[in-house]
């Protein structure tokens, strides 16, 4: 086995063992097949996370035969091209040695849709795929087989049984990411300005980084800069995350949050562990990165959940439970949410009204449902590499049963008190600059035991009626909050 190769399987993103694997392979084609030898091969991994990339460049570097079935051209000079299965197993029997290479199954297979909605192979494409896999694994001829896939759900336990090696690709590490600019952008971009984005790019896979610099050469006028590549990333969502909404870079911290400061002070334990990570290690200190914000509505779970963000300049990724309702199902919206807190590493996952989704029927609080103990299963995978920060907000924590709150650090939220709402008064008025003849003081002593939802939207009614009348007082506050405190009255507070 040359240099070359040595080299490129070494800085790709494989396992050990998967390198290994390749290595083999690599040596068998080279040398003799013997019966420790492995013929079939699949990658699989999300798409643009570097399979065909890896599949293609190894080709280039190997001096063989190769039978391609694809959706896109391959550039080689020992290829040849065949427009489907049935093609490639005419020519089979003829072929003594080769690299049967199969791109996106999903798109290079014939297909069909039953009457329930679910798609298959149809039958007879069915057993051709089989047959190859047989004939691949039993011929004494040279021949290999490679393949490629972005959803291996649809593979038969037949077809996996045939399949020697199965190699799950992951998200490009800093350095895979380093090492593919350079190849690719050397001559456009620095040294500084790579290492910039592969460490600001947690998660992507190869085809964001060739978004990301597509973008940042726009916004540069043709040219590449340290600003123009922070405005890239900032304004890129990667596909990964296409389903959520993403805050790269918010601009609250911990001193725009009103109160709660026993939550502060415990959620700094985490900014401490997370800027000073490999110190709290060795000290033997292990922090839960997965929480839980309880409280009523409008308390500020949602916007100390982003402060937290801003504290420790990590992107938030913003889910709504009821949005994973809209998936296949809620099985797999909790498996997008898990996908993504262990890809991208170093973000905060906050999953608001968590317990819409996972909660478990108020009539049968004994019992976990299935939905929340598919979550837990989840959860423990996540624990094992505890990387990014999971936050559920509830509004009713009982729904969520004993085994969650045993995996998860539970903050309670409360309603503002006196001081809270005053403050949140004041900063109100020194930031609108109106002349208002009301005292802070006075507007928070009338809102007792409302939230901060409920004080926002007092504060729009008085700033309404000031716009429109250029006056407010006592008097005149008075009568805009007595729908508030009517309301108060007909639901039992106070």
């Amino acid at each position: 086995m040359n240099s070359e190769i040595k080299q490129f399987i070494k800085e790709s993103s494989l396992s050990e063992e998967s390198k290994l694997s390749i290595k083999f392979l690599v040596q068998s084609i080279e040398g003799e097949v013997n019966q420790f030898t492995d013929k079939s091969y699949l990658l699989e991994g999300d798409p643009g996370i570097g399979k065909t990339y890896f599949v293609e460049n190894l080709l280039k570097m190997l001096d063989f035969p190769i039978l391609y079935l694809g959706p896109f051209k391959l550039e080689n000079k020992n290829v040849r091209r065949f427009n489907n299965l049935k093609q490639v197993m005419e020519e089979l029997p003829s072929i003594e040695k080769g690299i049967i290479y199969i791109d996106d199954l999903q798109n290079s297979l014939e297909f069909e849709r039953d009457g329930m909605g679910d798609v298959h192979l149809t039958d007879s494409e069915s057993k051709r795929f089989l047959n190859l896999l047989e004939i691949i694994k039993r011929t004494n001829k040279k021949i290999f087989l490679i393949m490629t896939v972005n959803d291996p759900s649809f593979m038969e336990d037949p077809w996996r049984d045939r399949i020697e090696t199965s190699i799950s690709l992951v998200e490009p590490s800093e350095n895979n990411k380093k090492e593919f600019l350079k190849k690719k952008y050397s001559s456009l971009i620095g040294k500084r300005i790579i290492s910039e984005i592969a460490k600001k790019t947690i998660g992507y896979n190869f085809r964001n980084l060739d978004e990301v610099i597509r973008i940042a050469y726009r916004i540069g006028a043709g040219t590449f800069n340290i600003n123009s590549i922070n405005k890239a990333i900032g304004s890129f969502t990667p596909s990964g995350l296409a389903h959520f909404k993403v805050d790269f870079k918010t601009k609250l911290n911990f001193n725009d949050v009103i109160g709660h400061d026993k939550i502060k002070r415990e959620l700094k334990k985490i900014d401490l562990y997370v800027k000073n990570r490999k110190k709290m290690e060795k000290l033997q200190i292990k922090r839960s990165n997965l929480l839980i914000f309880s409280g009523t509505y409008g308390v500020g779970k949602t916007h100390l959940a982003r402060a937290l963000a801003g504290e420790l300049s990590l992107p938030i990724i913003m889910i709504r439970a009821e949005d994973l309702h809209h998936r296949p199902t809620p099985f797999f919206g909790i498996r997008m949410i898990m996908d993504a807190a262990k890809r991208y590493k170093n973000c905060i996952v906050f999953i608001d009204e968590a317990d819409k989704l996972l909660g478990m029927n108020a009539c049968s609080l004994e019992e976990e449902g299935a939905i929340l103990s598919e979550f837990n299963k989840q959860v423990d995978d996540a624990l094992r590499n505890p990387e990014s920060i999971i936050i559920l907000s509830v509004n009713n924590l009982l729904r969520l049963g004993k085994a969650m709150k045993d995996r998860f650090n539970v903050i309670e939220f409360s309603k503002p008190t006196f001081e809270d709402r005053r403050e949140f008064i004041t900063r109100m008025i020194e930031k609108s600059e109106l002349k208002l003849d009301i005292s802070a003081i006075d507007l928070a002593e009338k809102t007792e035991d409302r939230n901060y939802r409920d004080l926002q939207k007092i504060w729009n009614d008085i700033v309404f009626y000031y716009l429109e009348n250029n006056k407010m007082d006592k008097d005149i506050l008075d009568n805009l909050l007595a729908p508030y405190q009517q309301q108060t009255k007909s639901i039992g507070i106070g």
